[in-house]
């Protein structure tokens, strides 16, 4: 999974903060 977006280096770095900021608050929330 890591190898595969690691080809899309313009979205991972965008997409890859909102996934780890939805995942704080998940994490926080549970």
């Amino acid at each position: 999974i890591y190898r595969w977006r690691r080809r899309k280096n313009s979205r991972r770095k965008t997409g890859h903060r909102q996934h780890y900021v939805r995942v704080k608050i998940t994490k926080i929330v549970a």
